[in-house]
């Protein structure tokens, strides 16, 4: 992942390395750059690999990128470290899982990030991006719980009743889902500031479809069935404008899945042929 933008690959250490190459070759290096390598699907690396892993050490000094590696299983750590890709190195980190080594590329570059540019919105905001025009937002501030929710705790169980959605005004949460084999969680995606959560099974009237925890500690807003009837009841306008803007987020969530299966499937004949 470069910059934090990253492409799908399919293919062997050879041609990823020459992806790479091609890909370093195109960016500024006014600021801290990333490549992410997730092996939490694979097994095992040949000596062809390794001797690509060891080119790949030349080109992030040369480049001065940081190089990231998430979820190494033992054995193929120790053939990283044999090959020389140690964890000492200032360019070189090791993480558990590609949440953890995105989420350390995040603060990394937001440190180099004028704070202002990237300061959380509080619900307020949030609303206000989507009706800019002025209103008295405390009346619907008034209809949601807000809660403070210490790091890894549960906010929701997969399979519970939906019967509440949330607003994350500070902090991260994270999705976790039972895999098919159902001995262990995946981490599905990594949500922060800003983000709704829970409104689709909300919505439709569904169990939960996955976990989902706070992985450090968070603020969040809280609406109920029971207060969103109140809501409707009693202050119509606001009920419109809330149900409008996560429609509208619904609509920006349908869209961008069907871009990345989209993108997935055009990768994979792009592979195959």
């Amino acid at each position: 992942m470069l910059q934090l933008q990253g492409f799908i690959f399919f293919g062997t250490a050879h041609r990823l390395f020459e992806q790479l190459k091609k890909k370093i070759a195109c960016i500024s290096n006014d600021e801290d750059n990333f490549i992410i390598l997730d092996f939490q699907r694979v097994d095992v690396l040949d000596s062809t690999g390794m001797l690509s892993f060891k080119k790949l050490k030349n080109l992030i000094n040369i480049s001065q990128t940081h190089l990231i590696i998430t979820a190494p299983n033992s054995q193929i750590h120790q053939q990283l470290l044999n090959g020389g890709l140690s964890s000492s190195h200032p360019l070189i980190h090791y993480f558990p899982d590609l949440n953890a080594g995105v989420k350390w590329c995040a603060k990394k570059r937001l440190k180099q990030t004028p704070k202002h540019l990237y300061d959380p919105p509080s619900l307020t905001e949030r609303l206000f991006i989507n009706y800019p025009q002025k209103m008295d937002l405390s009346q619907l501030l008034q209809y949601f719980e807000r809660i403070k929710i210490e790091s890894e705790t549960c906010i929701f169980k997969q399979g519970a009743f939906a019967d509440t959605f949330f607003f994350v005004e500070s902090g991260h949460v994270v999705e976790r889902g039972e895999t098919q084999s159902h001995e262990s969680l995946l981490q599905i995606e990594t949500m922060g500031n800003g983000h709704f959560i829970g409104y689709i099974e909300f919505y439709l009237g569904l169990p939960r479809a996955v976990d989902v925890f706070a992985t450090e500690r968070c603020i969040v807003y809280q609406m109920s069935n029971k207060r969103l009837k109140l809501l409707e009841k009693e202050n119509p306008k606001f009920s419109v404008m809330l149900h409008q803007m996560l429609v509208f987020l619904l609509s920006e969530r349908v869209t961008h899945l069907a871009k990345t299966i989209h993108a997935l499937q055009h990768k994979k004949t792009i592979t195959r042929s």
